[in-house]
Protein backbone atom coordinates (compact mmCIF):
# COMPACT_ATOMS: atom_id res chain seq x y z
CA UNK A 1 0.00 0.00 0.00
CA UNK A 2 2.62 2.10 0.56
CA UNK A 3 4.91 1.63 -2.12
CA UNK A 4 1.75 2.48 -4.25
CA UNK A 5 1.03 5.78 -2.31
CA UNK A 6 4.47 6.69 -3.17
CA UNK A 7 4.15 5.56 -6.84
CA UNK A 8 1.30 7.85 -7.23
CA UNK A 9 2.48 10.53 -5.85
CA UNK A 10 5.95 10.21 -8.03
CA UNK A 11 3.77 10.40 -10.22
CA UNK A 12 1.63 13.29 -9.77
CA UNK A 13 4.81 15.21 -9.14
CA UNK A 14 6.46 13.97 -12.65
CA UNK A 15 2.90 14.80 -14.51
CA UNK A 16 3.03 18.21 -12.67
CA UNK A 17 6.74 18.91 -13.54
CA UNK A 18 6.32 18.08 -16.83
CA UNK A 19 2.96 20.30 -17.17
CA UNK A 20 5.35 22.94 -15.35
CA UNK A 21 7.88 22.68 -18.14
CA UNK A 22 7.90 25.33 -21.01
CA UNK A 23 8.95 23.90 -24.29
CA UNK A 24 11.36 25.65 -26.52
CA UNK A 25 9.99 27.23 -29.44
CA UNK A 26 11.58 26.92 -33.21
CA UNK A 27 13.09 29.70 -35.20
CA UNK A 28 10.53 28.09 -37.82
CA UNK A 29 7.56 28.77 -35.77
CA UNK A 30 9.15 32.27 -34.25
CA UNK A 31 9.65 33.51 -38.03
CA UNK A 32 6.73 33.85 -39.14
CA UNK A 33 5.44 36.24 -35.87
CA UNK A 34 8.17 38.40 -35.97
CA UNK A 35 9.51 38.97 -38.76
CA UNK A 36 8.96 41.52 -41.56
CA UNK A 37 9.40 42.86 -44.83
CA UNK A 38 12.48 44.79 -43.70
CA UNK A 39 14.01 41.86 -41.81
CA UNK A 40 17.03 39.54 -43.02
CA UNK A 41 19.48 36.77 -41.99
CA UNK A 42 23.13 37.09 -42.45
CA UNK A 43 25.81 34.50 -41.74
CA UNK A 44 28.28 35.70 -39.15
CA UNK A 45 30.77 33.48 -36.75
CA UNK A 46 28.32 30.77 -37.60
CA UNK A 47 25.11 31.94 -36.84
CA UNK A 48 22.28 33.04 -39.07
CA UNK A 49 21.97 37.13 -38.00
CA UNK A 50 18.51 38.44 -37.47
CA UNK A 51 18.74 42.13 -38.45
CA UNK A 52 16.24 44.31 -39.72
CA UNK A 53 17.21 47.47 -42.67
CA UNK A 54 14.85 49.90 -42.19
CA UNK A 55 13.85 53.96 -42.97
CA UNK A 56 15.99 55.41 -45.77
CA UNK A 57 18.20 53.72 -49.03
CA UNK A 58 21.77 52.90 -48.28
CA UNK A 59 24.15 56.26 -48.32
CA UNK A 60 21.84 57.86 -46.39
CA UNK A 61 23.02 58.63 -42.44
CA UNK A 62 22.69 55.52 -40.35
CA UNK A 63 21.78 54.86 -36.65
CA UNK A 64 22.82 51.15 -35.61
CA UNK A 65 20.73 49.87 -32.52
CA UNK A 66 22.02 47.55 -30.06
CA UNK A 67 19.20 46.16 -27.63
CA UNK A 68 20.11 44.80 -24.42
CA UNK A 69 19.47 41.73 -22.17
CA UNK A 70 16.62 39.19 -22.61
CA UNK A 71 15.71 41.66 -25.15
CA UNK A 72 15.85 42.03 -28.94
CA UNK A 73 15.56 44.03 -31.84
CA UNK A 74 11.96 44.64 -31.32
CA UNK A 75 12.78 46.88 -28.13
CA UNK A 76 13.52 49.82 -30.80
CA UNK A 77 10.29 49.90 -33.28
CA UNK A 78 9.35 52.84 -31.49
CA UNK A 79 12.23 54.30 -32.86
CA UNK A 80 12.47 53.12 -36.38
CA UNK A 81 8.17 54.85 -36.61
CA UNK A 82 10.21 57.87 -35.34
CA UNK A 83 13.43 58.00 -37.44
CA UNK A 84 12.98 55.91 -40.36
CA UNK A 85 12.34 59.32 -42.33
CA UNK A 86 15.50 60.55 -41.24
CA UNK A 87 17.99 57.45 -41.28
CA UNK A 88 18.47 54.15 -42.55
CA UNK A 89 18.41 52.73 -39.38
CA UNK A 90 19.67 49.05 -38.58
CA UNK A 91 18.83 47.04 -36.18
CA UNK A 92 19.33 43.02 -34.91
CA UNK A 93 19.09 39.89 -32.85
CA UNK A 94 22.14 39.81 -30.91
CA UNK A 95 23.81 36.31 -30.94
CA UNK A 96 21.60 34.43 -27.38
CA UNK A 97 18.81 36.40 -28.34
CA UNK A 98 16.20 36.74 -30.54
CA UNK A 99 15.85 34.84 -33.70
CA UNK A 100 19.53 34.88 -33.92
CA UNK A 101 19.77 32.44 -31.28
CA UNK A 102 22.81 31.29 -29.38
CA UNK A 103 26.43 31.43 -30.21
CA UNK A 104 28.25 27.48 -31.09
CA UNK A 105 31.32 28.65 -29.12
CA UNK A 106 29.50 30.48 -25.95
CA UNK A 107 31.03 33.84 -26.42
CA UNK A 108 28.72 36.83 -25.31
CA UNK A 109 31.28 39.15 -23.84
CA UNK A 110 31.14 42.87 -24.75
CA UNK A 111 34.13 43.10 -26.78
CA UNK A 112 33.80 39.90 -28.83
CA UNK A 113 30.37 41.23 -29.47
CA UNK A 114 31.69 44.27 -30.76
CA UNK A 115 34.15 42.52 -33.11
CA UNK A 116 31.18 40.68 -34.28
CA UNK A 117 28.47 43.63 -34.37
CA UNK A 118 31.84 45.30 -37.03
CA UNK A 119 31.76 42.05 -39.10
CA UNK A 120 28.25 43.12 -39.82
CA UNK A 121 28.80 46.49 -40.39
CA UNK A 122 31.42 45.46 -43.07
CA UNK A 123 28.99 43.19 -44.81
CA UNK A 124 26.71 46.05 -45.10
CA UNK A 125 29.45 48.09 -46.03
CA UNK A 126 28.40 50.61 -42.94
CA UNK A 127 30.63 53.88 -42.74
CA UNK A 128 30.28 56.66 -40.50
CA UNK A 129 26.60 56.19 -38.42
CA UNK A 130 25.59 56.79 -34.99
CA UNK A 131 25.54 53.59 -32.44
CA UNK A 132 23.28 53.82 -29.77
CA UNK A 133 22.46 50.65 -27.16
CA UNK A 134 20.54 49.98 -24.08
CA UNK A 135 21.34 48.58 -21.06
CA UNK A 136 23.77 45.45 -21.81
CA UNK A 137 23.51 46.91 -25.89
CA UNK A 138 24.89 50.16 -24.19
CA UNK A 139 28.08 48.09 -23.00
CA UNK A 140 28.07 46.61 -26.29
CA UNK A 141 27.86 50.63 -28.47
CA UNK A 142 30.37 52.06 -26.17
CA UNK A 143 33.06 48.90 -26.58
CA UNK A 144 31.98 49.07 -30.28
CA UNK A 145 33.25 53.27 -30.36
CA UNK A 146 36.41 52.43 -28.46
CA UNK A 147 37.15 49.56 -30.77
CA UNK A 148 36.21 51.56 -33.75
CA UNK A 149 36.49 55.24 -33.31
CA UNK A 150 36.17 56.09 -36.92
CA UNK A 151 33.18 54.25 -37.57
CA UNK A 152 31.23 56.24 -35.02
CA UNK A 153 29.81 59.84 -35.27
CA UNK A 154 27.63 60.02 -32.68
CA UNK A 155 27.05 57.53 -29.24
CA UNK A 156 24.04 57.16 -27.45
CA UNK A 157 23.76 55.53 -23.77
CA UNK A 158 20.19 54.72 -22.36
CA UNK A 159 20.39 53.19 -19.01
CA UNK A 160 23.98 51.70 -20.08
CA UNK A 161 25.72 48.51 -18.24
CA UNK A 162 29.49 49.17 -18.37
CA UNK A 163 30.34 50.18 -15.31
CA UNK A 164 31.53 48.59 -12.56
CA UNK A 165 28.36 47.66 -10.74
CA UNK A 166 27.48 47.96 -6.87
CA UNK A 167 24.40 46.62 -6.52
CA UNK A 168 23.22 42.90 -6.54
CA UNK A 169 21.60 41.54 -10.12
CA UNK A 170 17.93 41.78 -10.55
CA UNK A 171 15.92 39.16 -9.05
CA UNK A 172 15.36 37.63 -12.89
CA UNK A 173 18.96 37.73 -13.56
CA UNK A 174 20.27 36.41 -9.91
CA UNK A 175 18.25 33.17 -11.15
CA UNK A 176 20.06 33.11 -14.72
CA UNK A 177 23.11 33.17 -13.24
CA UNK A 178 23.07 31.08 -9.97
CA UNK A 179 24.71 27.29 -11.01
CA UNK A 180 21.66 24.58 -10.24
CA UNK A 181 18.72 27.00 -10.22
CA UNK A 182 19.60 28.55 -13.89
CA UNK A 183 19.17 24.78 -15.12
CA UNK A 184 15.64 25.11 -13.58
CA UNK A 185 14.75 28.51 -15.35
CA UNK A 186 16.34 26.37 -18.65
CA UNK A 187 13.31 24.85 -18.57
CA UNK A 188 10.43 26.24 -16.75
CA UNK A 189 9.92 29.80 -17.54
CA UNK A 190 6.06 30.67 -16.21
CA UNK A 191 4.86 32.95 -18.64
CA UNK A 192 3.98 35.51 -15.45
CA UNK A 193 7.82 35.78 -14.44
CA UNK A 194 8.62 37.59 -17.48
CA UNK A 195 5.70 40.09 -17.69
CA UNK A 196 6.65 40.94 -14.39
CA UNK A 197 10.45 40.99 -15.39
CA UNK A 198 9.33 43.33 -18.72
CA UNK A 199 6.93 45.60 -15.95
CA UNK A 200 10.01 45.91 -13.67
CA UNK A 201 11.89 47.73 -15.94
CA UNK A 202 9.08 50.03 -16.51
CA UNK A 203 8.49 53.32 -15.70
CA UNK A 204 4.69 52.72 -15.29
CA UNK A 205 3.99 49.14 -15.70
CA UNK A 206 0.54 49.47 -16.78
CA UNK A 207 2.35 50.18 -20.61
CA UNK A 208 3.22 47.14 -20.41
CA UNK A 209 0.99 45.15 -23.40
CA UNK A 210 0.03 41.67 -23.45
CA UNK A 211 1.23 41.82 -27.09
CA UNK A 212 4.71 43.20 -25.62
CA UNK A 213 4.85 40.22 -22.98
CA UNK A 214 3.52 37.74 -25.30
CA UNK A 215 7.05 39.05 -27.71
CA UNK A 216 9.75 38.84 -24.78
CA UNK A 217 8.07 35.46 -23.63
CA UNK A 218 8.86 33.98 -27.25
CA UNK A 219 12.17 35.57 -27.55
CA UNK A 220 12.76 33.54 -24.15
CA UNK A 221 11.45 30.72 -25.40
CA UNK A 222 13.42 30.58 -28.81
CA UNK A 223 15.19 27.48 -29.00
CA UNK A 224 18.60 27.69 -27.22
CA UNK A 225 18.29 31.52 -25.85
CA UNK A 226 17.61 30.51 -22.41
CA UNK A 227 20.77 28.01 -21.89
CA UNK A 228 22.79 30.68 -23.57
CA UNK A 229 21.09 33.80 -21.33
CA UNK A 230 22.17 31.73 -18.36
CA UNK A 231 25.65 30.73 -19.27
CA UNK A 232 26.42 34.40 -20.34
CA UNK A 233 24.82 35.98 -16.87
CA UNK A 234 26.45 33.33 -15.11
CA UNK A 235 30.21 34.93 -16.41
CA UNK A 236 31.86 37.83 -15.15
CA UNK A 237 31.56 41.39 -16.71
CA UNK A 238 34.80 41.63 -19.08
CA UNK A 239 35.75 45.30 -18.55
CA UNK A 240 39.28 44.91 -20.63
CA UNK A 241 38.40 48.26 -21.99
CA UNK A 242 36.77 50.54 -19.71
CA UNK A 243 40.16 52.10 -19.32
CA UNK A 244 40.23 53.38 -22.36
CA UNK A 245 36.21 55.39 -22.44
CA UNK A 246 37.93 58.31 -21.10
CA UNK A 247 40.36 58.41 -24.81
CA UNK A 248 36.77 58.50 -26.74
CA UNK A 249 35.88 62.52 -28.26
CA UNK A 250 32.68 61.14 -29.63
CA UNK A 251 29.77 63.09 -29.33
CA UNK A 252 27.75 61.02 -26.97
CA UNK A 253 24.40 61.27 -25.23
CA UNK A 254 23.45 60.02 -21.99
CA UNK A 255 19.64 59.07 -21.73
CA UNK A 256 18.61 57.85 -18.43
CA UNK A 257 14.80 57.09 -16.92
CA UNK A 258 14.86 58.09 -13.10
CA UNK A 259 12.38 55.02 -12.00
CA UNK A 260 15.74 52.50 -13.78
CA UNK A 261 15.49 50.30 -10.58
CA UNK A 262 17.72 47.73 -12.57
CA UNK A 263 20.79 50.09 -13.48
CA UNK A 264 20.14 53.58 -11.03
CA UNK A 265 20.37 57.14 -12.26
CA UNK A 266 23.42 57.32 -10.37
CA UNK A 267 24.93 55.64 -13.44
CA UNK A 268 24.35 58.08 -15.99
CA UNK A 269 26.46 60.38 -14.16
CA UNK A 270 29.53 58.38 -13.82
CA UNK A 271 29.42 57.37 -17.02
CA UNK A 272 29.55 61.01 -17.86
CA UNK A 273 32.66 61.41 -15.72
CA UNK A 274 34.37 59.17 -17.54
CA UNK A 275 33.42 60.39 -21.08
CA UNK A 276 34.84 63.63 -21.83
CA UNK A 277 32.15 64.81 -24.63
CA UNK A 278 29.07 63.85 -23.78
CA UNK A 279 25.86 65.24 -22.02
CA UNK A 280 22.91 63.36 -19.70
CA UNK A 281 19.13 63.76 -20.23
CA UNK A 282 16.82 62.08 -17.12
CA UNK A 283 13.81 61.22 -17.81
CA UNK A 284 11.66 61.47 -14.04
CA UNK A 285 8.66 58.98 -15.26
CA UNK A 286 10.61 56.41 -17.09
CA UNK A 287 12.17 53.14 -16.16
CA UNK A 288 15.09 51.46 -17.22
CA UNK A 289 13.86 51.18 -21.13
CA UNK A 290 13.14 54.74 -21.74
CA UNK A 291 13.46 54.20 -25.78
CA UNK A 292 10.88 51.32 -25.57
CA UNK A 293 8.30 53.22 -23.15
CA UNK A 294 8.46 56.51 -25.18
CA UNK A 295 10.17 56.19 -27.84
CA UNK A 296 8.55 60.18 -29.49
CA UNK A 297 10.17 61.81 -26.84
CA UNK A 298 13.25 60.08 -26.75
CA UNK A 299 13.76 60.14 -30.31
CA UNK A 300 13.29 63.41 -30.56
CA UNK A 301 16.10 64.45 -28.00
CA UNK A 302 18.50 62.10 -29.81
CA UNK A 303 17.09 64.12 -32.97
CA UNK A 304 18.22 67.57 -31.25
CA UNK A 305 21.37 66.09 -29.82
CA UNK A 306 22.75 65.14 -33.01
CA UNK A 307 21.39 68.17 -34.91
CA UNK A 308 23.61 70.52 -32.08
CA UNK A 309 26.81 68.10 -32.77
CA UNK A 310 27.46 67.79 -36.37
Amino acid sequence: MKKAILAIAALAIGVGLFYSVNFDKSLETLKPIYTNQYSHFIDIDGMSVHYRDEGLPAGSPTMVLIHGSNASLHTWEGWVTELKDQYRIISLDFPGHGLTGPHPNKQYDWPYTATFLKSLTEKLELNKFVIAGNSRGGAIAWNYAVLYPQDVSHLILVDSAGVPWQESLPFMLQLQATPGINTITEYITPKWVVTNTVKQVYGDPSRVTEEKAQLYFDMTLRAGNRGANNYRLSQPSDLSLLPKLSELNIPTLILWGEKDTWILPKYANLLKERITNSSVIMYPDLGHVPMEEAPKRTASDVVAFIGKNQ
